[in-house]
């Protein structure tokens, strides 16, 4: 026996939705990026009342700024259940979460060569 009853295929025992409390939305996760950097906020200390899933997400993100995307997937969360949750430790000042990083734009010369080469396709 394996040391656990459910079968591996079942899934979360816990589904999105019990984490975010009925919750599809958060004021504050409104404009989460995919790419955008998550960070949690430097000396602050979670509060005594925070639950196993956003204590968990702590845990992903004190040692360095992750993308969403990134941090949903290492989460095994879907977007939605985690921009709530996040949204709800962005809203205790617990966490920040910064738009892409700017590179600049895309690189005109790099686009034309892309389209002529589907052009010639």
């Amino acid at each position: 026996m394996s040391g656990h009853w459910y079968d591996d295929e079942a899934g979360p025992m816990i589904r999105p939705f019990t984490l975010t409390g009925g919750r599809t939305r958060s004021a504050e996760a409104a404009g989460f990026d995919l790419l955008a950097q998550v960070a949690a906020v430097p000396g602050t200390a979670p509060a005594a009342g925070l639950d196993h899933a956003r204590t968990a997400l702590l845990d992903r993100i004190r040692t360095a700024p992750r993308p969403l995307a990134e941090l949903a997937a290492d989460a095994d969360l879907p977007l939605g259940a985690l921009r709530v949750l996040l949204g709800d430790l962005v809203g205790q000042g617990l966490v920040k979460v910064a738009g892409p990083a700017a590179a600049g734009g895309p690189d005109a010369r790099l686009l034309r060569q892309v389209i002529q080469g589907l052009h010639r396709l």
